[in-house]
């Protein structure tokens, strides 16, 4: 069953079909969507507000559509890059698929409609002998239309004469200075790899580095952090790509280590890796990126691919090698490493009717900007391309070569992850075609042609955040005498020397699409374009705090947060006691204690009623008292289900609790314990051993003499296991002396034992402890 098409994925191309609803039938614009749908619209031009389109038809192979739209007056035009000129971010959220309220509100109180109100305002015809107003082919026609309007929301503009490209001020800066985010119909994408072309340099020499990664550590886990920093998928299909991505993450960090390590039987030593590490590797890379490794060894025509060549390496046990060999290697091992902490992400690369998605390293992180520039000294020149008069031979640059090869990797592996998302609906859709199952994704069909740029633009977080620009928000407490807030949201640029430019007073593009881009995230920033600082409530502080401070970060952006919520509490099971009657061991717990639970945030305590009603403002941020708390709702939920237990806590559950510290401790109980498994009340740990012990203790049963010691001072017993003939008889004679000589033995002691060991052990008593007197106490005729 063919899956239903979707248009109107964003605000603005909901707004579109919703308008030309209002104008026209119902049912004449629903046969339009589904003759849309079908693909019946074999062809669509669009030339400003002028639209020309081949849809099929019943009695001819075609009709022909023609529709215009009227530019809005020359007032109207005006009005509307007054409104884009006055706020310098509006044009970056539109860009991205944004409707906002405040421009609907300028809008309208201007007097300005950006979609026609009647049908005066649309010249129309087709070529049908239809005479309804629209017929189904023109409908077709305006829902393909919404869908190119869902790609690229500021064609809307177009259609009613306002060109991006004329508007003023800050909106203008951002149009010519970054066409990616509102990429002008036809306009090229840059490739994700930028080569750098030089001339081939020679091999690195014996000084080269043997493993230039060496003293970089281990890379942190990029599995939740990439997908966490797209901004919403708008436009781009009918779900959420930001879901698919994010199980895509999930399912590579299950499956890359699979994928990258050579079977047991792989493992190649000897002569056979020494003559492979002594090959020569040649790299080609094509002028559209694409790379290639050959080599003379036989091995290498058994692989198809970087992965499979990358087993090779991986089995290969030899550290030295010929040039291209060491640097392959070393290349190899980090691509493992990156792959393993998922630290790719894609990228799009733009053809003549048709697109790929290409996978790259995540270079907006600092480590991994370090492990590729490591490889960059043993890089070998890839080959060049033929060498004419007028052309000399040229090869990309260390870096580039690093950047190509990585490239290609990581686009193979993604592609052997095989991800696949739940529904046939979801599979099918170009955009997560081209994201999970690779190849080239045609673009030129009527609705499909605004799909790359719109996903570069989407994709282009990853370039953004890589550039680190000199962005801090800082969060500061609001004067008392503002009755609104608590804390507001300020903005700015950094400069080297340390000097701060408020983000409204500044005039750099990248500076503000970025803060733009992270207005999906802290929507707050979104009114800094025009406004010194932004009021925070208390969710908008709470999303800030705990949602989006640890992302933004990930961006390279600087956060200053006021010193009562750079540490925030956290709530916790506490457990009171409450006296009854003297400890003198474990078994009076019972006796001398009786427990219930309550709650710990800090040093404050909190009944469970207090706790529950803190939890009913579904906030991850709550101030209690003179603190700030962080709410993490299911740890939460386990805090309530701890503590409110129908039966109080018995001497077990609560002896538990507190030897795991997973709880904070009230009352006496803590003293107790310290008495029970904490310093007691003499230093077992510094007991000297017995002078009088005719035996030298070895150091694990210095350590175990001490310990029984220290338990018989908490009135604990003692279970010594161990392997016979390890000391366990003369490290409890050791105890028995140190009792003794302490005046604490003044009863003696029974040792129980089988009647077969008895000899044994007045035997070492004597050997050991002659001091002690043994009196055997065994057989038919001893005393009842």
């Amino acid at each position: 069953m063919r899956a239903k098409h979707v248009f109107g994925l964003t605000p603005w191309g909901r707004f579109f079909i919703e308008s030309m609803e209002a104008l026209a039938d119902e049912g004449r614009l629903a046969r339009g969507r589904s003759y849309a749908g079908k693909g019946a619209v074999y062809e669509l031009s669009i030339k400003g507000g002028a639209l020309s389109a081949k849809v099929e038809g019943n009695y001819a192979p075609y009709y022909r559509v023609a529709i215009r739209f009227k530019p809005l007056p020359d007032k109207a035009i005006a009005a509307v890059r007054s409104i884009f000129a006055a706020d310098p971010l509006l044009y970056a959220r539109v860009a991205a698929g944004e409707l906002p309220e405040s421009l609907s509100e300028s809008l309208s109180a201007a007097g300005v409609s950006l979609m026609p109100r009647r049908w005066s305002e649309i010249e129309r015809s087709c070529s049908c002998p239809d005479s309804g107003d629209p017929c189904k082919h023109q409908a077709a026609v305006y829902y393909l239309l919404a869908q190119e309007i869902d790609r690229d929301p500021l064609m809307l503009l177009r259609l009613r004469g306002v060109d991006p490209g004329e508007l003023s001020g800050a909106a203008a800066l951002l149009f010519a200075a970054l066409p990616a985010f509102a990429p002008a119909p036809g306009a090229a994408i840059p490739d994700p790899v930028a080569i750098r072309l030089v001339r081939p340099w020679p091999e690195p020499g014996e000084n080269s580095p043997s493993d230039p990664l060496a003293g970089l550590g281990p890379l942190s886990s990029y599995a939740s952090v990439i997908p966490a920093m797209l901004p919403p998928s708008r436009g781009l299909a009918p779900f959420d790509l930001r879901v698919a991505c994010t199980g895509f993450y999930h399912k590579a960090a299950g499956s890359v280590a699979g994928l990258l390590e050579p079977g047991a039987t792989a493992a190649m030593d000897g002569p056979l890796a020494r003559a492979f590490a002594a090959s020569r590797f040649d790299l080609a890379i094509s002028a559209d990126g694409a790379v290639s490794l050959t080599s003379s060894h036989p091995a290498l025509k058994k692989q198809k691919g970087l992965l499979g060549i990358s087993l090779l390496f991986a089995a290969c046990g030899e550290r030295e090698g010929s040039p291209s060999y060491r640097f392959l290697r070393a290349f190899f091992s980090a691509m493992r490493a990156l792959s393993s902490a998922c630290a790719f992400v894609p990228d799009v690369r733009q053809g003549e009717g048709q697109f790929t998605v290409v996978w790259k390293p995540a270079c907006f992180a600092a480590e991994v900007e370090a492990m590729l520039a490591a490889l960059e000294p043993i890089a070998t020149a890839p080959l060049p391309a033929p060498a004419t008069k007028a052309k000399p031979s040229l090869v990309p640059d260390p870096r580039s070569s690093v950047d190509a090869l990585a490239s290609s990797f990581f686009t193979e592996l993604a592609r052997a992850i095989r991800y696949a998302l739940p529904s046939l609906r979801e599979n099918e859709d170009p955009a997560s075609r081209a994201l999970f199952h690779g190849g080239r994704q045609p673009c030129s069909a009527p609705g499909q042609r605004g799909l790359p740029a719109a996903l570069d633009a989407w994709l282009s977080v990853y370039d953004m955040a890589a550039k680190r620009l000199p962005l801090e928000l800082k969060v500061a407490a609001a004067p008392r005498q503002a009755a609104i807030s608590r804390y507001r949201l300020s903005a700015a640029l950094v400069a080297e020397s340390g000097a701060r430019l408020a983000l409204h007073r500044a005039a750099s593009a990248e500076a503000l699409s970025f803060t733009a881009l992270l207005s999906n995230f802290v929507p707050a920033l979104a009114r800094l374009g025009v406004e010194a600082f932004a009021e925070l409530d208390e969710r908008a502080l709470a999303d800030f705090v705990v949602e989006a401070a640890p992302l933004l970060a990930s961006f390279g952006v600087r956060l200053v947060l006021p010193k009562e919520l750079r540490r925030l509490a956290l709530p916790r099971p506490a457990l009171r006691a409450k006296r009854k009657a003297n400890l003198t061991s474990y078994l009076d717990l019972d006796t001398a204690f009786s427990f219930d639970w309550t709650v710990a945030i800090g040093d404050e305590r909190l009944s469970i009623a207090e706790f529950s009603a803190l939890l009913g403002s579904g906030l991850k941020l709550v101030r209690w008292r003179e603190q700030w708390v962080r709410i993490d709702p299911a740890e939460a939920a386990r805090v309530l289900a701890r503590v409110s237990g129908l039966k109080p806590p018995g001497s077990i559950e609560a002896l538990r609790t507190a030897l795991s510290g997973d709880a904070a401790i009230d009352g006496e109980l803590g003293s107790a314990l310290d008495f029970l498994v904490g310093p007691g009340r003499r230093e077992a740990d510094d007991a000297p051993v017995p002078a009088s012990l005719a035996a030298e203790l070895r150091p694990y049963q210095e350590r175990g003499y001490r310990w029984m010691l220290g338990n018989f001072d908490r009135g604990l017993g003692c279970l010594l296991a161990d392997d016979m003939g390890l000391g366990k008889t003369v490290q409890t004679i050791a105890a028995l002396l140190s009792l003794k000589e302490s005046g604490r033995l003044a009863a003696g002691a029974l040792v129980c034992a089988p009647a077969s060991l008895l000899t044994n052990w007045g035997r070492e008593l004597a050997r050991f402890a002659p001091s002690l007197s043994v009196c055997l106490y065994y057989g038919s005729a001893r005393k009842r």
